[in-house]
């Protein structure tokens, strides 16, 4: 569209038409392009979530155990995915039965605060008696 309308102000007498909108063209891919390859870039590397994510998370997983069980929580972007990973302290007498459960709750309160696919990765650690 932008060409055919340099031919017809190169035709009526305007001679600098065609070189402005060539080069408004070519800004325009130049733009393009470094979007793309930003978001390509991004894509292949690990990068950190904005600080509300990571606040949103540890909110969900707070509410789900008890204060001070949950240690190291790190989130990172990897592609298109957030990777969260944490370390949870339970009681000695916690039954791998009853920390399994824990965990799936933790899974699905970190789910639905994420509005992008996700992995959880939890490690558990026994308290000492």
């Amino acid at each position: 569209m932008a060409v055919c309308a340099a031919v017809l102000l190169s035709n009526a007498g305007h001679l600098y038409a065609d070189t402005v909108v060539a080069v408004a063209l070519a800004a325009l891919l130049c733009v393009l392009e470094f979007l793309a390859l930003r978001e390509s870039v991004n894509g292949l590397m690990d990068g950190s979530p904005d600080a509300s994510v990571v606040q949103g998370l540890e909110s969900a997983v707070a509410e789900k155990v008890k204060p001070g069980a949950v240690q190291s929580l790190r989130a990172r972007q990897a592609g298109s995915h957030l990777v969260i990973s944490t370390i949870l302290t339970l009681p000695a007498a916690t039954s791998i039965g009853e920390a399994e459960k824990l965990r799936r709750r933790v899974v699905e309160a970190v789910g639905t605060r994420l509005d992008q696919p996700g992995e959880v990765l939890m490690a558990f650690r026994a308290e000492k008696e």
